[in-house]
């Protein structure tokens, strides 16, 4: 994540066509966690499958991840967690409570205790802590952190 900012505006600067297909993905990945998601999109290829669908989704803002099934169950609570308008658990509706009180700062250190783990994280707390920091006004930030989550990954 480190490099990928250092590198932001150079990564962005490039031209994807220039690219195969693989190597598109990983320097897509490397401008998604630069903080550059608005520059990212051309980056994953428009070829229907699931996971460059749902690296587009993110990486350009939208709030619906289209069908999740195909994902891995982190994918899938990231989307949960960033397009749900509801409370995801009880834990959840708990701190929704506590941030219609006011009580933001509260909330969003809940929601930082759920994101300790990092990318050994529950799939079930990352989808409560993504929507936890967007109910607090932190949807950017919640955009940012499934990202890193997800990309940061070590390979399977």
């Amino acid at each position: 994540a480190a490099l990928a900012r250092a590198l932001g505006r150079q990564l962005a600067a490039l031209d994807p066509p220039a690219f195969d297909a693989a190597t598109c993905g990983e320097l897509g990945a490397l401008v998604v966690l630069a903080g550059r998601r608005g520059a990212a999109a051309p980056w994953f290829p428009d070829d229907n499958e699931a996971t460059n669908r749902f690296l587009t989704a993110l990486a350009t803002g939208r709030r619906t991840f289209g069908d999740t099934d195909a994902l891995s169950p982190l994918k899938a609570a990231a989307a949960a967690g960033l397009s749900a308008r509801r409370p995801t658990s009880d834990r959840a509706a708990i701190v929704d409570d506590m941030i219609r009180q006011g009580q933001i700062g509260a909330a969003l250190m809940r929601a930082i205790a759920l994101l300790a783990p990092g990318t050994e994280i529950d799939p079930g707390d990352l989808t409560d802590a993504l929507y936890i920091l967007r109910r607090a006004g932190r949807a950017e930030d919640a955009r940012q952190i499934a990202a890193e989550t997800l990309l940061l990954l070590p390979p399977a």
